[in-house]
């Protein structure tokens, strides 16, 4: 197969769901932001992007151009609720997307619920989890040793009412003999700034808990920060739009084989993974507290998460993601 993949260098889905799936693949590929007429002249089997694209506005060109098959990646709900930061852009980006979807010839997306979130829009959906090429790449078990355990978070500024959960939980952490590492710190402008200063005054109780504030890195190096971590907390909201994303974050976690103390709430509530499931607020203490206090379990839930997400192996992954391309051209 020729797939042309489409993907913006700085993207997280892109990577996650076009860059780093591609590149594991056999056959031709080639990755850019906007090709060119004349690339797209010279005869593709496939184009892949995820949700938007610089081609976009006449897909019936873009078929005549290259003669590929068009497929639109999904890895989350496109219509962001009211008070998400990218809520106005999205907004506008929602009929876009929208028309994206109806004129795809296959749509991909990361589990069952989004996928009937997208079913009246196009009924060709094929569900590809995220997952990444466990032992290779940025995605070994290797790690920095400490002496103290490190409680870790890393994200986007679009998580700072998620780590407001954290921020009574993490006054009682304060009393046991742990660090924090929060990962993704960016100043960009002051909008952003100033999020990722209140989120790091929730997860470290006001910088009165030791530890590190790592800058964001590069997509194809953010890994580095979970060399870090010795316990992952992920605090979520429960509502249906985090129900859409998908579970990356404890895929993640699995490649250090770092344990995972979780909301009880969807995304990370199906496949059964071997998770500490916060169902009130006080879980967080206590949970960590028993980490703390027996390290060996600390190994223990962190192997056990590895194992566990082996099913998510990219290369396992791939298997079927190019057994639905070949499907898809021979129609």
């Amino acid at each position: 197969m020729k797939i042309l993949g489409l993907s913006n260098p700085n993207s997280g889905c892109g990577y996650h769901r076009v860059v780093n799936p591609l590149a594991y693949m056999t056959g031709t590929r080639y990755i850019t932001n906007f090709p060119l007429e004349e690339q797209l002249r010279e005869g593709w089997d496939i184009i892949l992007y995820n949700r938007i694209s610089g081609l976009d506005a006449d897909w019936n060109k873009v078929r005549e151009l290259s003669g590929a098959k068009i497929i639109c990646d999904m890895d989350d709900d496109w219509v962001l609720p009211p008070g998400h930061i990218n809520y106005d852009e999205y907004r506008h980006l929602q009929p876009r997307i929208e028309n994206n979807l109806r004129m795809a010839d296959l749509v991909t997306c990361t589990h069952h619920r989004l996928a009937d979130r997208i079913r009246p829009f196009n009924e060709k959906i094929v569900v590809l989890p995220n997952a990444l090429p466990y032992g290779h790449d940025q995605f070994t078990d290797e790690k920095v040793p400490s002496d103290t355990v490190r409680l870790f978070w890393a994200g986007g500024i679009s998580h700072d009412k998620d780590l407001e959960l954290l921020r009574n939980p993490m006054k009682r952490i304060r009393s046991l003999p742990v660090q924090t590492v929060i990962g993704g710190y960016n100043a960009s402008n002051q909008t952003s700034k100033d999020k990722w200063d209140k989120m790091v005054s929730a997860f470290t109780c006001s910088l009165k808990i030791p530890g590190q504030v790592m800058e964001s890195l590069p997509v194809d190096k953010y890994m580095t920060h979970l060399c870090f971590a010795d316990i992952m907390l992920v605090p979520l909201e429960n509502s249906s739009w985090h129900g859409m994303k998908s579970n990356l974050k404890l895929l993640e976690a699995a490649a250090k084989k770092v344990p995972v103390i979780v909301s009880k709430v969807h995304p990370y509530l199906e496949d059964q993974p071997p998770v500490l499931y916060v169902d009130k607020q006080s879980d967080w203490f206590d949970y960590v507290s028993d980490l703390v206090r027996n390290p060996e379990l600390i190994a223990m839930w962190g192997s056990m998460l590895n194992d566990w997400a082996q099913q998510f192996d990219l290369i396992k992954v791939n298997q079927k993601r190019q057994q639905c391309f070949q499907r898809l051209l021979q129609h």
